[in-house]
């Protein structure tokens, strides 16, 4: 089995805009994600010195490995956006987004876009793989999608592009561009390029419990998983993908005052200062489809800051329990 930054079967806290902040990351990786990953960042934010895109970037303590996914059709712009993270940010791998299926994305000509165009997408893994060498980053990668729709699949096209350009591994996240996160993945995709290329895939898309990524793995035969939308709503959902990998009993998924102990541990690591939408989403997600949800959103959504929230979270806790 190939391995991705030297793991076995590495789990990998997926890219998720307004999701993946330092503070979610860290959560995830003291739950058992082996990989983290920023979520997407413009390249050019980083060339123009965007205070904020800067500090999606940065690093949460103990988090490694770590790797910034960038979006950008230049090739230019991705090559000075890696020289400057590496002089403020040490990461273990940059990875190129080739799937966002965002409509302002695609009308940059980015993200999704570039599966399109597979000597485009190339083109700018090749810049950002240079632009790595030169800082001493030493993995580059790329995310992708099936290609832009159902009478356009480019993926073994993009994804020998891509390989041929320096990418270390691939990820394929089985929908199409057009398809964004409707319909089913269609895994038979991820085994086929398992199949084309020499460089280890990862599989993406509908693991949504430990069973899932244990099926994925048998039918496969992908070298790892980017976890995205289950992680989302349950941080804690490594430890038990994790176990299930190991053929060992996953384990129940977390009570209420079990989410709500990841909220406060959350509210910890995000510190005094974060935005309380930020907050507010994290406590909604965390109770999405338990007893009683619809009561406490509307709580957490009313919570003026953070010190609020923490009551409803302490209380939620203690009357569970």
């Amino acid at each position: 089995m190939k391995r991705v930054l030297g793991l076995h079967q590495p789990l990998v806290l997926s890219p998720m805009v307004d999701v993946t902040d330092p503070a979610f990351r860290g959560l995830a990786k003291a739950h058992g994600a082996d990989v983290t990953c920023s979520e997407m960042i413009a390249a050019v934010g980083l060339v123009h010195g965007n205070r904020t895109a800067w500090s999606l970037v940065e690093r949460a303590p103990n988090e490694s490995p770590y790797g910034v996914q960038f979006m950008s059709a230049d090739p230019a712009t991705i090559r000075d956006a890696v020289r400057q993270l590496a002089e403020r940010v040490k990461v273990e791998f940059v990875d190129v987004n080739l799937g966002c299926p965002a409509p302002n994305i695609l009308k940059s000509c980015a993200g999704g876009f570039l599966m399109r165009d597979p000597a485009l997408a190339g083109k700018v893994v090749a810049a950002a793989r240079a632009a790595a060498d030169e800082a001493g980053i030493p993995h580059v990668s790329a995310k992708m999608r099936l290609g832009p729709d159902a009478s356009r699949l480019t993926y073994l096209e993009v994804g020998q592009a891509v390989t041929d350009a320096g990418a270390d591994w691939v990820t394929l996240h089985a929908r199409t561009v057009a398809q964004g996160y409707s319909g089913d993945a269609e895994w038979g995709h991820i085994a086929r390029l398992v199949e084309h290329l020499d460089a280890p895939v990862l599989g993406n898309g509908d693991l949504r419990t430990p069973e899932d990524v244990v099926r994925m793995r048998d039918t496969t035969g992908c070298a790892g998983f980017f976890v995205a939308r289950a992680a989302m709503r349950d941080p804690t959902v490594f430890s038990r993908m994790r176990k299930a990998l190991d053929g060992k009993p996953p384990g129940p998924e977390p009570t209420m005052p079990e989410r709500m102990a990841t909220l406060l541990d959350y509210l910890d690591r995000s510190g005094p200062d974060a935005p309380i939408g930020d907050l507010r989403r994290m406590g909604t997600r965390l109770v999405a489809g338990s007893p009683g949800a619809a009561r406490l959103r509307s709580q957490f959504n009313a919570a003026a800051d953070a010190a609020t929230l923490r009551v409803l979270a302490e209380t939620t806790r203690n009357s569970a329990a």
